[in-house]
């Protein structure tokens, strides 16, 4: 155990020198448990003499005097106390002292400042001082350390070592291991340092954890008790092997939901452009936790990969007749199939209609109203409920009421009917409404007053032309308007389309802005939110199919797409400013080849030149029209030649080979169309 001391001169009084402190700290026991020291800490006064310190003094003159001795621990007041102290150079006083305990660190250690004050006695003789320092305690015992075997394969036993500071601490280890969470190993492991233990088999479930791999990192845990307090803990780590040995299992059937409720459940079967189609392989297996990792659709052509066992995809919306597959990957590299299967889905169109409202012009108060709706019914299976309303209110109202004496019923409805009595001092909002088991749509119509070319508010603070006036404080006009010179909006937010910021209605969500200058949109218009998009690409309008007759499909100017196949999706993104020509894409072509001209000549003996067919530098006698002397010798490609006698030669055959010079580089070539670049954002809310 520690024991500290430390002493000092006083620093204040006229004779400072003749005097001391004395700081004494000692530690008297420890706490493993607690991670304490319980200490004891005495403070002095004294005549240097008394305390070790040289000194000059001999006589006695500190008499009487109260002392005042303060003692600090790592900076906290913990005891004071006072003494009328009679010094003499060989006597000493306690002026305080203070035993209690101290909490070490986590790792067991622990050294603090501890100091003593003296103030107060005389200033002839000595009036304060100071002792203290840094003590350094002893360690407690702590937490335990682990170490494991670094490489174990699963379902053998893996072996841990515990170097521990003390005989009597127990241990428990745990381990955790991918989504396992901190499970016991075994508890009340102890003995002397260092521990073995071996007798933990690591358990089978590992294998789920592991799915995609063949080797995972097991976490341990070493837990140190004395007692029954937890002292610390200490972490170690191995690697936990999977032995191969697993093979998928085929999928023995492959289900599919439509997770659109009201395909599902109201029409009863799948719905392009509304149904969203659940992919479901329950069935699948794989020995040891072997990941099945990828499930690849294959869907009319197109691949579609997912790892969970559950897919939902969206019909595209250029299908009817659908085949699809599904194929299952191990992570061990081994597939299997579930074979082609076909599912149908029907066309579908949202509800709509058309809404014409006017007054009579005899008799402004009977209202002309001609309107028309239609409704998708779907496999023609009436399960796709049809439901219109045609409603009216004056402009300033708030509730709607049934024109009447119209009935509505089946997929298409259209008519004309004449409504009496409606007011031709107010303006009114009509709107025909169309609505299927899926959505609805409305078609708002509104008609003004009776024509005036003046009229005043009732109040005389609202002026209208060519119509009654309707509203306080308002300037109306539904005439047919020309402004001879500007006109100024001091507020974008005061330009409204019926109650809607006109911006706000050229931009909808959905819609996008370009412009030459980067200033986002949000900045400039003041409202939505928006992401800039298609930095390095240009646009493409979305569609494509099968059938060029369809007027997305046709292009004026253009042409059409004619057998195309190609479907381009909204926010859709391809294409590729470079592109290397395979041969399969280079245009079918011929080299052409040039004619060799010349003559083949042999020399006779006599040094006379003679051409094969005659006719050459003035040798009018080829040797295959006249006889020759014998050539002997060999001369040429043509070897011995003898006596000829009028040979008769009808064709002459030479077979040769040739090659032409390689050209080209194979290198990618630049495929970028003609351009502007422009910032280009979307409103996204």
């Amino acid at each position: 155990m520690q024991t500290y001391v430390n002493t000092q001169y006083c620093n204040s009084g006229d004779k400072k020198k003749r005097y001391g402190v004395r700081l004494t700290v000692v530690q008297n026991s420890q706490s493993v448990a607690n991670n304490t020291s319980n200490i004891t800490v005495t403070f002095e006064l004294g005549g240097a003499g008394a305390l070790g310190l040289s000194t000059d003094y001999t006589g006695s003159s500190f008499n009487g005097y109260t002392c005042t001795g303060t003692i600090y621990v790592n900076g906290s007041q913990k005891s004071q106390g006072s003494s009328s102290a009679n010094i003499s150079n060989s006597t000493k006083v306690t002026l305080t002292s203070w035993t209690g305990n101290v909490t070490h660190n986590s790792d067991g250690k622990l050294s603090i400042p501890i100091r003593g004050v003296f103030t107060g006695g005389t200033s002839s003789q000595a009036s304060g001082g100071e002792a203290s320092g840094t003590v350094t305690f002893d360690t407690i015992p702590r937490a335990s350390s682990v170490a494991v075997t670094s490489t174990v394969n699963i379902g053998a036993k893996p072996t841990f070592t515990i170097t521990t500071a003390s005989s009597s601490f127990t241990h428990k280890l745990y381990y955790q291991f991918g989504g396992i969470s901190k499970t016991l190993i075994a508890s009340g492991i102890t003995g002397s340092s260092p521990i073995t233990y071996n007798s933990w088999t690591i358990p089978t479930t590992f294998y789920a954890q592991i799915p995609n791999a063949n080797s995972g990192t097991c976490n341990i845990t070493c837990e140190t008790y004395s007692g029954s307090t937890l002292i610390g803990t200490k972490t170690a780590s191995f690697t936990a092997n999977v032995p191969s040995s697993a093979t998928p299992t085929a999928p023995t059937n492959v289900t599919i939901e439509d997770t659109d409720s009201v395909s599902k459940n109201t029409i009863g079967v799948y719905v392009v452009g509304k149904s969203k189609i659940k992919f479901t392989f329950p069935t699948f297996h794989s020995d040891y936790g072997a990941t099945l990792s990828t499930y690849t659709l294959n869907l009319n052509g197109t691949n579609y990969s997912t790892t969970s066992q559950n897919y939902t995809m969206t019909v595209p919306v250029d299908r009817t007749s659908n085949t699809y597959s599904v194929t299952v990957t191990d992570s061990r590299g081994k597939t299997a199939s579930s074979g082609d299967k076909t599912f149908t889905a029907y066309d579908y169109s949202p509800p709509n209609g058309n809404l014409a409202v006017e007054r009579n012009g005899t008799t402004p108060t009977n209202v002309s109203i001609t309107y028309s709706g239609t409704v998708t019914n779907i496999n023609d299976n009436n399960n796709n409920i049809p439901s219109y309303s045609l409603q009216y209110k004056k402009k300033t109202d708030s509730t709607w009421a049934d024109v009447p004496n119209v009935t509505f019923s089946g997929y298409s409805v259209s008519g004309t009917i004449i409504q009496t009595g409606v007011s031709d001092s107010y303006t009114y909002d009509y709107k025909l409404t169309v609505s299927d088991s899926y959505s609805s749509a409305s078609y708002p119509v509104q008609i003004g007053t009776s024509a005036t070319l003046m009229n005043f508010s009732a109040d005389g603070t609202g002026i209208a032309f060519g119509k009654a006036s309707e509203e306080a404080s308002t300037f109306e006009c539904s005439l047919k308007t020309k402004f001879s010179n500007e006109v100024n909006v001091t507020n974008q937010n005061n330009l409204k389309l019926n109650g809607t910021d006109i911006l706000q209605v050229v931009y909808p969500v959905g819609a996008i802005y370009m412009s030459m200058q980067p200033t986002s949109p949000a900045t400039l218009f003041g409202f939505g939110t928006w992401e800039r998009i298609g930095t390095g690409r240009c646009l493409i309008s979305a569609g494509g199919g099968t059938n060029p007759t369809t007027a997305e499909n046709t292009y004026t100017g253009r042409g059409t797409y004619t057998g195309n196949t190609s479907w381009f999706g909204v926010g859709e993104m391809g294409g590729e400013l470079d592109h290397t020509l395979t041969v399969a894409q280079i245009p079918a072509h011929t080299h052409g080849s040039k004619s060799l001209t010349g003559h083949m000549q042999w020399r006779t003996a006599s040094s006379s030149y003679y051409d094969i067919m005659g006719n050459y530098s003035g040798v009018t006698t080829g040797i295959l029209s006249s006889a020759q002397a014998t050539w002997s010798g060999s001369h040429g490609a043509l070897g011995n030649l003898t006596t000829y006698s009028n040979p008769k030669v009808n064709t002459l055959t030479v077979n040769a080979t040739h090659e032409h010079t390689s050209v080209g580089s194979g290198n990618a070539h630049n495929v970028t169309q003609p351009y502007l670049a422009v910032y280009m954002w979307q409103r996204t809310a």
